[in-house]
């Protein structure tokens, strides 16, 4: 997977991208990284609320993942079968809020 050009790769489940207590049903920007191209590869979301939606939308607006919950699913990290290519800072919309949301990846382009 391509890394930054020291070849340290820069995760995204750091604190910039971990969401302890969503709020609910508005888009609430995750980071303050700007502009630097990611790969998501994964997302975990606390919610067990059958019908409860997560979206989250990169840079350009652009919802690039969403995610409504089943009954009877417990909270596990949905892993992504083909990595998107997103651009930060990511916004999420949680439509009931309370909840933990990490996002899984590698910043692409992180300058070191």
């Amino acid at each position: 997977m391509p890394s930054s050009s020291s070849g340290k790769r820069h995760y995204l489940n750091t604190q910039n991208n971990i969401i302890a207590s969503s709020i609910a049903a508005v888009w609430t920007q995750m980071d303050n990284v700007v502009g630097l191209s990611a790969s998501l590869q994964g997302v975990y979301w606390s919610c067990t609320t059958a019908g409860a939606e997560l979206s989250i939308k990169d840079a350009s607006g652009e919802v690039v993942y969403k995610y409504i919950v089943d009954a009877g699913l417990t909270p596990s990290i949905d892993q992504i079968e083909t990595p998107i290519t997103v651009r930060a800072p990511f916004s999420y919309y949680d439509s009931l809020g309370g909840n933990k949301i990490i996002l899984y990846g590698e910043y692409l382009d992180y300058p070191d």
